[in-house]
């Protein structure tokens, strides 16, 4: 986590150094998209070329209800029953997604996070008894994964969406030290404050809503943020072993067909999956 939090940041200054403009237009970032059913066509058009196709999905966008706004997260997919696939539902928590930042959300929740992964894998038709076992570093962190990859889809600034993009996984990573501080290495609250001060965050206000949230959960973070960077490092991996004959579509494939399993197996494979990738190249 540490190492990560270094690479956004020197990642930041980096993209700021090309252009110091788009410093100006970090604080008005937005994906002009707000309607939900819109942004999930525009996201499964737009994930063609990074993830491989599936069948058309039915779905339902619902709202929680307003007695559990406050209890809630953001947003939700319900996975189906398995003899049943048709019925997918994501609640949107309208008191906790704002307008801006549902394109993202419905990245993680619905194309190409949860529901897509789901019914990806369920086209394989594996055992049933992967669909009991789901380790949530898997789970999480795919979609939080596919939701940061998200960013790269907000506009003609790609500059702009990479900084955007870095900061977002750059908070990923302070909820995730954070957690581990408090949970694990036993920061206080003050402790936890004095952190997110050294990154820019001096709200005591933000750090007191987070140090309560990792002491009513703990550890719920970090299947979210260590899966995340479970898939980077698998991918930088992938990438150094292949070289030119990395496919980004195909490393995609591998998880999704692989799927729900905890990350240190994906590692354990991707040897195998590499040269199966390189002889249908040279076949090809």
């Amino acid at each position: 986590v540490d190492s990560y939090l270094k690479k956004y940041m020197l990642k930041m200054q980096s993209l700021a150094l090309k252009d110091s403009s788009i410093l100006d237009k970090f604080d008005t970032f937005s994906f002009n998209m707000t309607d939900p059913v819109g942004i999930l066509t525009d996201l499964k058009k737009r994930i063609t070329d990074d993830f491989p196709e599936i069948p058309d999905v039915n779905y339902n966008i619902k709202y929680v209800s307003k007695a559990l706004e406050d209890y809630t997260s953001p947003a939700m997919y319900f996975i189906p029953q398995l003899d049943n696939l048709d019925i997918n539902s994501i609640y949107i928590n309208s008191s906790g997604t704002s307008a801006s930042e549902l394109y993202p959300t419905l990245a993680h929740e619905g194309y190409p996070g949860h529901m897509y992964q789901t019914q990806y894998f369920a086209s394989t038709s594996p055992s049933l008894i992967r669909n009991v076992i789901k380790p949530g570093g898997y789970i999480e962190g795919w979609a939080s994964y596919v939701e940061v990859h998200s960013y790269e889809y907000a506009g003609d600034n790609t500059l702009l969406n990479s900084l955007v993009q870095c900061n977002y996984a750059l908070i990923l990573c302070l909820y995730a030290k954070g957690d581990i501080g408090v949970n694990y290495y036993g920061w206080t609250e003050a402790q936890l404050s004095s952190f997110l001060t050294d990154y820019g965050f001096s709200s005591a206000e933000a750090a007191h809503e987070m140090y309560t949230a990792f002491i009513a959960n703990p550890a719920n973070y970090c299947k979210y943020v260590l899966g995340f960077l479970g898939f980077e490092e698998l991918k930088k991996q992938a990438q150094k072993d292949l070289g030119d004959n990395f496919s980004l579509k195909e490393f995609h494939r591998y998880i999704l067909e692989t799927g729900p399993v905890h990350i240190d197996i994906l590692f354990d494979y991707l040897k195998n999956w590499e040269n199966r990738l390189v002889v249908s190249s040279r076949a090809a």
